[in-house]
This record gives structure tokens, sequence and C-alpha cells, in this order.
């Protein structure tokens, strides 16, 4: 098996770390394993998939983001211009003043909180842990017993499907500060959530992110597509139409980010 690659310090595009002989399912895989725990930035734009070593002091934010407003397409970390958080007890403490915040004297659903959070349920939040989604935070911020916080925890069954042919379960949780009665979850009659063995970085909540299928074809398309946009500067494009591309792209959206990333809650 080749030596692993080092990945860059600056952003450079993902289809110019790999030659298009070298990219394969398996380098894929590796992307993937590498961005789940925060060894590499992965920004995946329309243009390219951007990444760069986590480790440097280089910013949440790619050469691609201002064009595109900081948008990328959610895989499986924190968006542009945040950070995740550097340890879960950061990220606990955090998540119990937020839940402090919302749940007065009502139930604060696990999704009504992925909704209102620039996350999805498949976002890593603390660096260097691929297992720490919103969900398995809430479980092991539950089973610390805050004072004063109640917790319920629920198993969802997600769809069948050709890419999904086994049965997928994945944690659905409500939790209160001060209320009475059944939670929502239970009010429906969903199953009670058991905490799982996880062998893998991978998580049963991945099954709606883009999979390593997807990450190889759309890197594979920019290595076969001879006529694309691939500079970051106007300057270095021969063609004159992708050159008025790049430019309108670079007017739109933020120049800089702001000063400092945040953290998501």
């Amino acid at each position: 098996m080749a030596a692993r690659k080092e990945w860059p310090k600056n952003w450079t595009p993902l289809d110019e770390i790999y030659a298009q002989r070298e990219w394969t399912l398996q380098e894929a895989q590796v992307v993937s394993r590498a961005e789940r725990s925060y060894a590499i930035w992965v920004h995946w734009h329309e243009e390219r998939v951007m990444t760069a070593d986590a480790q440097s002091e280089l910013r949440n934010w790619c050469p691609l983001c201002p064009a595109s407003w900081g948008d990328t397409r959610f895989r499986f970390q924190v968006p542009p211009e945040f950070r995740p958080f550097n340890n879960v007890r950061e990220a606990l403490d955090r998540l119990e003043n937020s839940i402090r915040k919302q749940a007065s004297g009502s139930w604060l659903l696990s999704p009504q909180m992925v909704d209102d959070l620039p996350i999805r349920p498949h976002t890593r939040l603390v660096r260097g842990l691929p297992h720490t989604t919103l969900g398995r935070l809430i479980e092991q911020l539950a089973s610390e017993k805050p004072q004063g916080l109640k917790f319920c925890g629920h198993t969802q069954a997600q769809e069948y499907s050709l890419v999904n042919p086994a049965p997928t379960f994945t944690p659905l949780w409500c939790v209160a500060t001060d209320t009475e009665g059944l939670c929502p979850f239970c009010t429906l009659g969903l199953p009670a959530w058991s905490p799982q063995v996880l062998r893998t970085d991978s998580l049963p909540e991945d099954i709606h992110a883009p999979d390593n299928g997807e990450l190889w074809q759309v890197v594979h398309d920019f290595h076969e597509n001879a006529h694309r946009v691939p500079s970051l500067t106007p300057d270095e494009i021969s063609c004159p139409d992708c050159r008025q591309v790049v430019i309108w792209r670079q007017d739109q959206g933020p120049k800089t980010p702001f000063r400092d990333d945040n953290v998501v809650f």
C-alpha cells in the first residue's frame, strides 16, 4: 500500500492532490476518514472540492468561499466561518448552556435543534473525535445527569432504499428543564434509545450525507473535464468566457470572513 499523502498546508483542490490514476474509492475513503476527525478541512464547492491540513493555522475559509458566500455541500464538518469544539468538555458545557436557554418549560427536540443550527444530523462537532454528532453529544450529556435537565432518548428507523437496504437506527432526543408528562416521541410510541457500540468512524446518521462514491465521482469528473474553471485567479485562465465567469463570481458574496471563527452553539 502506498504511503499516505501529506495534506497540503494551504488550500488546494483535491483533484490536484491526487493524479487521475491515484484517485480511487479507497482514497476517497481515506479523505472521508480524515474529514470526519478534522485532520483536514474539506470544502465541497460547486466548482471544486478544496482541502487543507486542519492542524495548521488556516481558518475555515477557502479561496472559493467568497464567491459562494461560504456555502458548501454539507458532509461531516461545520460550515465555513465556524470551528469544531476543541474537546468534549467544551462541547458539552456549551450544549448544556444552549439547552437551558431554549428549553424553558417545554420539550426541546433534537431535530428542531439541528434545524435551528448551521449543522446536519451527521455533522461532527469535536476535533479529533468522529462520533461527536449532536445526537451523540446529547447522549453523553444525558449520562452526566446535569441538575434540572430531563432527557428522553428514542430510536428512529430510517427508510429503506436501494442505497440503504439494511435497517439503520439513529437517535432522537427530547430535553426539557421544567416540564411534566410524556415527551412528544413517547406520545408517538417511538422505541427507547439504546447505546450503540460503534467500531468504525462512520455513523448511522451518515446515511443522508454524500457518500464516498459521490466524492470519488465529482473529483473524477474534474479530472475528466478539460474545459472547466479550475483556476482560482482570473489571470491564470486563458479562456475569456471562463475568465469572465470567475471575475463575476469573485464579485459576489463577502470578500473576507469575520475576524474569528465561531462555534455552532
